[in-house]
């Protein structure tokens, strides 16, 4: 059975990154994480995702209390991708979903 947790693509939210918790009624496999990349401050972004037993709130300012590192690289901006100072504010949302590409390693 596979299913999707989706969040929104507005911008302006001054987040950062996403918390959500997971209540597996069985074991689970996370075979994957879709990200949407604004690139506004440059061509490079560094990805960690962390993990935690139990749920993130009350937890989300302490790093002691996030002891699994899932993700650590780094994702590039695509070559020809919406430039904010020559292209203008707005990125069009088929470009967004083509906006990182995970270098080989």
């Amino acid at each position: 059975l596979e299913q999707e947790l989706t969040t929104t693509f507005q911008d302006g939210t001054g987040s950062y990154g996403i918390l959500f918790d997971i209540v597996a009624k069985r074991d689970l496999t996370v075979t994957g994480i879709d990200m949407f990349i604004d690139w506004n401050s440059g061509d490079n972004a560094e990805v960690l995702a962390y993990a935690r037993k139990g749920s993130w709130f009350g937890f989300q300012n302490d790093p002691n209390e996030w002891p699994f590192l899932i993700t650590n690289t780094t994702i590039h901006r695509p070559i020809n991708f919406h430039n904010r100072t020559s292209n203008g504010p707005n990125i069009p949302y088929e470009k967004k979903k083509t906006s990182a590409i995970i270098p080989d390693s």
